[in-house]
């Protein structure tokens, strides 16, 4: 007895391909959402270093002037006078304090 040959039609080749191109689907689907959350990440992280570096520069500068400012106070007798002066109203003898 003669078998029955199947035909190849675009049909059957398609019911074929349909479980891989969803996996595929599937899959790419996964991969882009996942690389868009990394971005989004990097940005977050970017943008949050940028600040912190700002910040790192300011708190810099504050350290150099209050370290100028040690050294005033440490070498520099003039700088120890105003600075009594101007905390606690120190005269020296014969002055007089004038007000506005």
């Amino acid at each position: 007895m003669a078998t029955k040959r199947e035909r190849i039609t675009f049909r059957g080749i398609l019911r074929g391909l349909v479980p891989y191109l969803l996996i595929l689907l599937a899959t790419s689907a996964f991969t882009w959402a996942s690389r868009m959350s990394h971005r989004h990440r990097n940005q977050d992280l970017k943008a949050k270093e940028s600040h912190l570096q700002s910040e790192i520069e300011a708190l810099e500068k504050k350290v150099r002037l209050l370290q100028r400012r040690l050294d005033g106070l440490q070498n520099d007798p003039y700088v120890v006078e105003s600075q009594v002066r101007e905390q606690f109203g120190y005269l020296r003898p014969g002055e007089r304090l004038l007000r506005r």
